[in-house]
């Protein structure tokens, strides 16, 4: 009974480490911590080609005339063409929002040329 008692402890230690696992697929470091950053599926940050006119509400908070966060995406069915980019919380509760095609790299001083030259973004 003993036996299975630890097995059960461990099978759920280890599903519960998979769980997170998943969900923290990118982080970014800031003085040496590693900080993750969770998919947040309850908020998106939405990217007009042009400027446009949509009064704030619970489901959307205006940025810019071209950049809106909104949680319920059914709002935007009048509105095209825009990008839908999700959006990151940490752990402690910040938010962060990535546009779409920005993305800022540093490479480590040892990363050769060649290393950095080659690398392919799809």
């Amino acid at each position: 009974m003993r036996k299975i008692y630890y097995f059960l402890v461990v099978l759920i230690l280890f599903e519960a480490g998979t769980i997170k696992a998943q969900d923290t697929t990118f982080y970014y470091t800031l003085n040496d911590n590693k900080i993750d950053l969770i998919k947040n599926n309850d908020k998106y940050f939405v990217e007009f080609k042009t400027p446009v006119e949509i009064v704030s509400n619970d489901s959307i908070t205006k940025l810019t005339d071209q950049r809106y966060i909104v949680s319920d995406t059914t709002v935007l069915n009048s509105y095209s063409p825009y990008e839908l980019t999700l959006s990151y919380v940490t752990s402690d509760n910040q938010e962060l929002y990535y546009p779409r095609g920005e993305i800022l790299l540093k490479f480590k001083s040892s990363t050769s040329s060649s290393s950095i030259e080659n690398l392919a973004v799809t």
